[in-house]
C-alpha cells in the first residue's frame, strides 16, 4: 500500500512539474527538473522492487516507461511557436505515457493491497 502511495504523490508531481515547464515563459525549471529527477528515482527503485518480489512483467513495463520518458526528457521539450506548439511533440507524449503508466501503477498497488489486506495493521495474537 506505501509503495502505492508514494508513486501516486511522485507521479502527480511529476504532472505538476511537466505542466510548469510546458506552459510557463520562465527560461530555467531547476526545481522542475529536481522534482522530475526524484520521481524518475522513485520510480527506479519501484521498478528493482517489482523485480526483486518476481513481478517480472510489471518490473519491465515500468522500467521501460522510466527509460523511455527520462530519454525524452533529457531531448528537451522542443520549442514552442507563437499560439501554441508548432507540431507534434514527441517529447511530451514520451513522458506522459510514462506519467500516465506510474499513475495506472501506483492505483493497481493500493488496489491490490486494499484487496489481500496488506493495507491493515496486522496484529498478533
Amino acid at each position: 500500500m506505501g509503495h502505492g502511495i508514494l508513486t501516486l504523490v511522485a507521479a502527480v508531481l511529476a504532472v505538476m512539474a511537466m505542466d510548469d515547464i510546458t506552459t510557463d515563459s520562465s527560461t530555467s525549471f531547476a526545481v522542475e527538473y529536481t522534482l522530475l529527477s526524484v520521481c524518475a528515482a522513485w520510480c527506479a527503485y519501484l521498478a528493482a522492487r517489482l523485480w526483486c518480489t518476481r513481478h517480472r512483467v510489471l518490473a519491465t513495463l515500468s522500467l521501460t516507461a522510466l527509460v523511455a520518458g527520462a530519454a525524452a526528457a533529457a531531448g528537451g521539450f522542443g520549442t514552442k511557436a507563437v499560439g501554441g506548439w508548432s507540431s507534434f511533440w514527441p517529447e511530451y507524449t514520451a513522458v506522459t505515457a510514462a506519467l500516465l503508466w506510474f499513475l495506472a501503477l501506483s492505483i493497481t498497488l493500493i488496489v491490490v493491497a486494499a484487496r489481500t489486506g496488506q493495507a491493515r495493521p496486522r496484529t498478533s495474537q
